[in-house]
Formats: structure tokens, sequence, C-alpha cells
């Protein structure tokens, strides 16, 4: 998980993810300057510690993501939770059987069929279903498993919320799809709040 800003989000969001069992998780706070880094400092998080990392500035999110993937090569799975992002428990207890037929997996959350007037129905509709999976050529970057193995780094763009798509594009050879068995829950789905209006705009989606 990658922090900055939106303190009251973080603290839902790395409470939840701290729920879910046997998985070894990472938090970079990237050049927060609202209390996140001290809140992260002085937060015990009871048994489960996480490992915890800061940024002096915001590198970005594809900079953060890849110092990431530098601390992760021994691993086979990896997943990407924003800090908007509450997921269940057994999230990836129930994604990880499936990481047999992709790349990259993504939960189905609220702000896809947002995108689409008819719904998530009509937004997977054009898309192949295979193996209990949804293939599209583009995945978004929370609530996503990925084959660690597959990802090496993503590339640094203009925009800081575009190097995830930007990889995708580069690597069209990767299997990338949805899973309808894990929905996740975005904080911000029913439009931004004012008090993160900054924050949208400093990435921008606004």
């Amino acid at each position: 998980m990658i922090t900055y800003n939106r303190m009251a989000y973080s603290e839902l969001a790395i409470e939840a993810l701290l729920k879910c069992p046997d998985a070894e998780v990472f938090i970079i706070d990237n050049g927060s300057h609202d209390g996140t880094v001290e809140w992260l400092k002085s937060n015990p998080f009871g048994y489960r510690r996480p490992h915890i990392f800061f940024n002096k500035e915001n590198i970005g999110i594809s900079g953060a993501f890849n110092q990431f993937l530098s601390m992760t090569a021994r691993f086979e799975i990896c997943g990407k939770i924003d800090n908007d992002t509450i997921a269940p428990p057994d999230w990836i207890a129930k994604m990880l059987p499936l990481m047999n037929h992709t790349d990259l997996l993504q939960a189905r959350h609220h702000i896809i069929p947002a995108t689409c007037p008819g719904g998530w129905d009509e937004f997977v509709k054009p898309m192949v279903r295979k193996n209990g999976l949804i293939y599209n050529s583009y995945i978004g970057g929370s609530g996503i498993l990925f084959n660690r193995e597959k990802v090496n780094k993503i590339p640094v763009t203009e925009s800081k919320i575009m190097g995830w798509r930007a990889f995708q594009v580069e690597n069209p050879s990767l299997r990338k799809a949805f899973t309808e068995e894990v929905e996740i829950k975005l904080l911000d789905e029913d439009g931004y709040p004012e008090e993160y209006k900054e924050y949208y705009k400093s990435t921008g989606r606004i």
C-alpha cells in the first residue's frame, strides 16, 4: 500500500488490510504532510507489524511502486491495494488460486461499472470469460494480485497515475483479468470529498 495524505482513509484501509492472514504487508508513505507519517510511526498495529518505509517527498505512484518491487523479488505473488480501498479479510485467499490462469488479477469494485451506464454486466459483456475469470486488455491498480516475475518496473509518466496503464500497454502479452469472486470497496466511490480535493488535483483526477 502506498499512502499519500488522506490519513482518515489510510487508517481504515490499513486496519482492513491487516485483517488479511498469511500475508506480509508493506506500506510506503510517499511524502505525506497531513499527519500520516506521525500516525504510522506511533501506531503499534498490534501483533501484525507491517514493513513501513518513508519517502521525504512524493516521487509519484510509479516511483513508490518500483520501490516496492525492489523489495519483493523473493515473492512469487504480490498484491497492491490503494489507501482508499477496503478489502475483505479473505480477498487474497479467494484470488490466489485463480492466479494459475492470469498474470494480473483485479477484484471487482464500484468505480468500474460507474464508467459504463449499463453497470457491471454491460461493462464486462464484450470481454472474454474463461477459467472463471473475465479477461480484459487493462485492469486498474487497487485490489490486484500479480505474478511478481512478470512485473519488474513501472514506467514513470507525466501523469502520476498513468504508469500502471503504460506498463500494461508496453507488455501486451500479459494475461489480465477481473474476478467476480471478490468485491472491494473504494472509500471515494461516491465522489471526491471536499477535504481531499487538493489530493485529487495533484494526481490529475480532477
